[in-house]
């Protein structure tokens, strides 16, 4: 009895791993939407006619990881013939014009879509350049500041890590923010002093923030 049923597990691994009764024949994509299925599976590399037990869907997750709109990306076989690629894209958190065209920026700071038009959703920012550090301690400003505050944001400029200002909707006010240094707390600041009468906020030094 336990030689026949060491036969029958070695048979059927065989079958799973040689034949062709379990071979790859189709890459389902799940959750794309900036990018396209055609993108996620010629980044995924899964051949097909491979034996579906061989596919490393680890690999294939970080090969599709690669993709610059995608987050983080989960492989899993659907037996008997098919490999499912589930990404998760990049979320924007603002928006960042250059030459007519506007950039989408996640909140590690990522350049990851762009667009012909600007999306009302998001705040739009001004750089000097692609400075990695830089795009990525605008996120932080942004994430940093609660929706009540956010709204209020029209545009924000970033010259540098250490000079960033936002304007209001309003266009007459603007918040003198410094670096992004103790964001959460510039943005409490920030808030609480919106209710005084001025054109500009300083909430640089949270501590001592001024108006004028």
């Amino acid at each position: 009895m336990a030689l026949a049923l060491l036969v029958v597990v070695a048979f059927l691994a065989w079958v799973i791993r040689f034949s062709s009764a379990f071979d790859v024949t189709a890459v389902e994509v799940r959750g794309a939407k900036l990018v396209t299925a055609a993108q996620v599976r010629a980044r995924a590399g899964v051949s097909i006619g491979v034996p579906l037990a061989v596919v490393d869907t680890g690999q294939v997750a970080r090969r599709v990881a690669g993709l610059t709109a995608v987050s983080h990306a989960e492989v899993s076989r659907q037996w008997p013939h098919t490999v499912v690629v589930t990404v998760t894209e990049r979320t924007p958190v603002y928006q960042r014009a250059v030459a007519g065209r506007y950039q989408w920026v996640d909140s590690q700071g990522v350049i990851f879509h762009e667009t012909s038009s600007p999306s009302s959703r998001l705040p739009l920012v001004t750089t000097a350049g692609v400075d990695n550090l830089l795009l990525a301690d605008v996120a932080t400003v942004v994430t940093s500041m609660p929706a009540a505050l956010l709204d209020q944001v029209g545009s924000i400029d970033a010259a540098t890590r250490d000079s960033i200002v936002l304007t209001l909707k309003d266009g007459r006010r603007r918040i003198v923010w410094g670096s992004a240094d103790s964001s959460v707390l510039k943005s409490q600041v920030a808030l609480a002093l919106l209710h005084v009468r001025a054109s500009v906020y300083n909430v640089s030094s949270p501590a001592n923030p001024t108006t004028r």
